[in-house]
């Protein structure tokens, strides 16, 4: 049952990382989007992007554990 979950928090935090490098990548998804709302989709990206690395490279440390 642990390592289900840890499974799907594994993909939660790929997606998590996914979603922080589309915004990253592509800003804010607005038309004309100003410069103030730009840099705050990048925070916003690069922040998710961190977090879901961090949180990705825990899980996979914990999976190990759990097999041995």
């Amino acid at each position: 049952m642990k390592k289900i979950l840890l499974i799907i928090v594994m993909v939660v935090t790929i997606l998590i990382s996914l979603a922080g490098l589309v915004i990253v990548i592509n800003g804010s998804l607005e038309m004309y989007p100003t410069a103030e709302q730009i840099e705050k989709s990048h925070i916003v990206g690069w922040g998710l992007l961190i977090v879901g690395i961090i949180a990705t490279g825990i899980d996979i440390v914990l999976m190990r554990r759990k097999d041995r």
